[in-house]
């Protein structure tokens, strides 16, 4: 069948165009997605939907799906169609339409096979893939077919261009040639290309690689830390309930023990309430002769001296001893479970401050673990480690492995924390020293709000009150430093980073403030 037949079965006939996302209703009929849809909308007003071919009724309206058998129709006839459209036929051909194989630029002529071996016996023209002529394959000037490349001007030119015109003089080479030339040209930028791909391809597949054992580790760490909170909650269930059992067991036992005793004395009330009512009636009689000649009514006079009970409460030794020995099994299966499940040493480093360092007016303490801030100058030696700014390094260096410490932040209205190399400039009177201002370190800062800073750069941390005390974790292999609040634990801020020379720890104290490491 041919195509202008396909098409006319394949056309909307609401649209008049080729279906698009078609749908075919119950009576066989088949509309482009939208058309119909159009067409059931302005038939809401009418109270009915119908057929706009044959006219046929629905009661409701119907539901479309599209009909994908007849979208791959749809889909395979536009792509034959347009592989048509673009075709070269043969010039030449005249009783039947024969797609071209060569097309004659001198003739300008597109050939089949057997016009090609007819063309070759008698012609020595350039023939080329099939193409269409267009005037930007002829000589502007001339009118000519171009042939040539004039390598000196970059330009395509035609004979009369070569042999009479501007280029008579210049370097020319044939198109077939000036084009394998300028194709090798492209096919070496190719290679470099090609391999820059490759090498962007490795990378992103190492890149991947290492986001899926990211990805990996992170479920393993997630596990580790569940599972040792899940055994270590188990534990300190198992301890409640035991705990708990005890307290039940001892208010059991007391109960008892009072509750016989209240029983008891609920009857001898219940036999006195008896004994009252006779009393009283007997009491009540106003006849003098009866009193005397009735027999008084009988009063037990011993009951309610049944003695209270010795006071006894709860004895706390038992579960006090259960909770002691149960929270250190607790404690210890939290140490066994640390060492099971996150065996990696972190060491709790034992830094110190250097009193080289030590502005002065920052006083150190004996211990050197607190640095106070001083209303006068301190009689320190001036020397090249000594800082200008109101600030203070530790004296211990940190070059390789992990390391932590804790500083307590709760005597400092402003404070500044962190590490930095031993590079860090000393002798300057502005900003440029502090730690988190430059290049050479990196901080924690509470002024008006909490920011963590490196090269003068803030990022702000949401907090709603300053934290008292806080940890600083450092990987050094890794380019790893975070701060953690302590009190409750919470994550503050992580800086990723390559180290290139042994840090320290770095402190900046305000007036009127004191810092102590933990």
């Amino acid at each position: 069948m041919a195509l202008s037949v396909w098409g006319e079965e394949l056309t909307c006939c609401i649209c008049l165009d080729i279906y698009k996302e078609p749908v075919t209703l119950s009576c066989g009929h088949s509309f482009c997605m939208e058309c119909i849809r159009d067409t059931f909308e302005t038939q809401e007003g009418y109270g009915f939907f119908s057929c706009p071919e044959c006219r046929d009724n629905f009661k409701t309206r119907p539901l479309l799906q599209r009909n994908l058998r007849l979208n791959n129709i749809v889909e395979t006839f536009m792509t034959t169609r347009s592989q048509e459209d673009n075709v070269i036929h043969c010039n030449y051909c005249v009783h039947s339409i024969v797609p071209a194989m060569k097309t004659c630029l001198s003739c300008e002529a597109s050939l089949c096979a057997l016009h090609i071996k007819v063309h070759n016996s008698s012609l020595d023209h350039v023939l080329t893939h099939p193409t269409t002529f267009s005037k930007d394959r002829k000589c502007s000037v001339h009118n000519k077919i171009l042939e040539y490349y004039c390598t000196q001007d970059a330009t395509c030119i035609c004979t009369s261009c070569r042999l009479d015109g501007d280029h008579i003089s210049h370097p020319v080479e044939t198109l077939r040639v000036a084009s394998e030339k300028k194709k090798e040209e492209r096919r070496r930028v190719l290679e470099k290309l090609t391999a820059k791909k490759q090498q962007i391809e490795n990378k992103i597949h190492i890149l991947r690689e290492r986001q899926r054992d990211i990805h990996d580790r992170t479920v393993s760490l997630m596990e580790r830390a569940s599972g040792l909170f899940k055994e270590i909650t188990d534990e300190v269930k198992a301890l409640e309930k035991e705990v708990l059992r005890e307290i039940t067991r001892q208010d059991k036992v007391l109960s008892l023990s009072v509750s016989d005793v209240i029983s008891r004395l609920e009857i001898q009330n219940e036999e006195l309430l008896g004994q009252i009512l006779e009393c009283e009636q007997f009491c009540s009689n106003p006849d003098p002769l009866t009193v005397l000649r009735e027999q008084a009514p009988n009063c037990d006079l011993t009951a309610g001296n049944i003695p209270l009970p010795p006071t006894r409460d709860l004895d706390e030794g038992p579960m006090s001893l259960m909770l002691r020995s149960g929270l250190g099994h607790v404690v210890h299966l939290l140490s066994e479970g640390l060492k099971r499940r996150f065996p990696q040493k972190i060491e709790t480093s034992n830094v110190l401050l250097d009193s080289k360092t030590a502005h002065r007016k920052i006083l150190l303490s004996a211990d050197r673990t607190r640095a106070s801030s001083s209303p006068t100058f301190m009689n320190y030696p001036d020397q090249p480690e000594r800082f200008r700014s109101r600030q203070v390094l530790s004296s211990t260096r940190f070059s390789s492995g992990k390391h932590h410490w804790q500083v307590d932040l709760s005597r400092a209205q402003k404070w500044i924390v962190g590490v930095a190399y031993q590079s860090i400039e000393r002798k300057v009177d502005g900003d440029e020293s502090y730690v988190g201002y430059n290049d050479k370190s990196w901080g924690l800062t509470f002024r008006t709000f909490l920011s963590a800073m490196y090269n003068k750069t803030h990022r702000m941390i949401p907090l709603g009150a300053p934290p008292q005390s806080v940890g600083i974790y450092l990987d050094y292999d890794a380019g790893r430093l975070s701060f953690y609040q302590l009190q409750p634990t919470r994550h503050l801020h992580t800086f990723m980073d390559k180290f290139t020379e042994p840090l320290c720890a770095a402190f900046y104290v305000f007036e009127d403030s004191c810092i102590r490491i933990k």
